[in-house]
């Protein structure tokens, strides 16, 4: 589990888990809006200034993001963006959901079932700790 909690490169990261972990980069013509607007978030919360002014990649793992209903208002230390869903795929005992920021998908799951449907505007919550840099 340390090298799935803590992996040591962004290739573990990627290789490690299902559905995988969520990169976005700062380069990368989809993700780079999301990377910023996570990254200007993590400006705020964290004290390590000279670790983020360094970061190509951020990434947060499926289970790490939780669907809030609009409005919800952000818990100390969490960040909250709104979002669009793009699929729900339930798996079983869990659902796995992509969503949209922008033109940006990205995965979450769930063991709770999802009170949206596609096309559907949420509030993503992610807690700070759980961000990757």
């Amino acid at each position: 589990m340390e090298i799935y909690r803590r992996p040591e490169t962004l290739f573990v990261a990627e290789f490690v888990g299902s559905p995988a972990i969520n990169c976005f980069a700062i380069n990368n013509p989809i993700s780079g809006h999301v990377f910023q607007l996570i990254f200007n978030y993590l400006m705020k919360m964290r004290n390590n200034v000279e670790e983020l002014s360094q970061a190509h990649t951020i990434g947060v793992r499926p289970e790490s993001i939780r669907m809030v209903k609009n409005g919800t208002a952000a818990p100390e230390g969490c960040w909250l963006h709104k979002a669009v869903i793009d699929t729900i795929l339930p798996t079983g005992p869990e659902w796995i959901v992509s969503a949209k920021i922008g033109e940006c998908l990205f995965f979450f799951s769930t063991d709770t079932e999802p009170f949206l449907q596609r096309n559907k505007s949420v509030e993503l919550m992610v807690f700070e700790k759980d961000f990757h840099v």
